[in-house]
């Protein structure tokens, strides 16, 4: 969600110079609203200062390094635990190359 938070004040603050990045911020907040039960997950970053809108509005390559939920690692040192990454890439393929025959045939 930090992408969307940072597009947020981007385009905010193209409209309006005084646009802050606190109220884009309030936003991504009230969004945990939409899903209460993320409300006690554990998130990790690589950065620091995830408490104060301002840094990270104005900082790249912020990312997660760490997920827990109900008390589970679900990423773990930036590494899916629960799916195998490599398999879903190779099913994803196949079906890429399946759905692109299906559309030369139809051509």
């Amino acid at each position: 969600m930090m992408s969307e938070f940072q597009m947020a004040f981007v385009a905010g603050r193209a409209d309006n110079i005084s646009f802050s990045p606190e109220l884009a911020w309030e936003w991504l907040w009230n969004g945990s609203q939409l899903v209460p039960e993320t409300q006690n997950d554990v998130v990790t970053w690589n950065y620091p200062h995830m408490d104060s809108p301002w840094h990270v509005a104005y900082t790249t390559s912020v990312h997660v390094t760490d997920v827990n939920v109900n008390n589970e690692y679900v990423l773990r040192d930036v590494k899916l635990t629960k799916v195998d990454l490599g398999e879903i890439r190779r099913k994803a393929e196949e079906q890429s190359q399946r759905l692109h025959h299906a559309l030369a045939m139809s051509a």
